[in-house]
């Protein structure tokens, strides 16, 4: 009985330390949010939406390349996994992607640092015959 009761416990000691508010557990370490700075503000302030020039294999290769980035890749028709459709995150939010280039927004300037990209591949291009033509959503 002795020994019942102390794996219990034991197991009620270990479950309360594993949902500790504000400690989230990495690889390796443990990270502790439950206070934050005051001197701080948010990075994000304006999302940029592209369409692709290209498919979205042809994009996805380019988006993951050295020259350009973006945060996030959308298909056309996004696949589905368990029901719900997948879209492509490429560059953590809390990092900066290289999708706006040289850039300028009501006096904003350099919108890479404040800005989250997302990349929506092509759906505007419809075949007709040979051409291409535009077609917006």
């Amino acid at each position: 009985m002795r020994r019942v009761f102390w794996l219990v416990a034991a197991a009620l000691l270990l479950a309360g330390c594993a949902g500790e508010k504000g400690i989230v557990e990495k690889e390796g370490y443990q990270l502790d949010t439950r206070r934050q700075a005051q001197a701080a503000y948010p990075r994000i302030k304006v999302l940029v939406i592209h369409y692709t020039a290209d498919d979205f294999d042809s994009s996805l290769a380019t988006l993951t390349d050295k020259q350009v980035s973006s945060h996030y890749l959308v298909p056309a028709v996004p696949p589905r996994y368990n029901g719900k459709p997948r879209i492509w995150q490429l560059v953590p939010e809390q990092e900066l992607a290289w999708h706006a280039g040289i850039s300028a927004w009501r006096g904003a300037t350099r919108l890479n640092d404040t800005s989250i990209g997302i990349e929506l591949e092509k759906p505007w291009l419809a075949k007709i015959g040979r051409s291409e033509i535009f077609c917006p959503v």
